[in-house]
């Protein structure tokens, strides 16, 4: 992935250890790491993918549409 320039509120946003709605997935990488898992949905040119991680006994689910955060969810094992 492409280590693009962040613009101050995703730089914040990594800082803090959050992600924001927007972000690129390279962002997302810089603040939670990689995740345990990517699903892809449909053609993998969009870039529609859900990205899973494990933390604390809880899945953290982030979506992506088009290599963009669309949003994300959370929910116990």
């Amino acid at each position: 992935l492409n280590r693009s320039p962040l613009n101050d509120e995703e730089s914040q946003a990594v800082r803090n250890g959050d992600i924001l709605v927007g972000m690129t997935k390279d962002a997302v990488l810089r603040s939670w790491g990689r995740p345990a898992r990517v699903d892809v949905a449909g053609n993998p040119l969009y870039e529609n993918e859900r990205w899973v991680y494990e933390q604390h006994g809880r899945l953290h689910f982030v979506y992506f549409e088009q290599g963009r955060v669309e949003g994300w969810s959370k929910s116990n094992y």
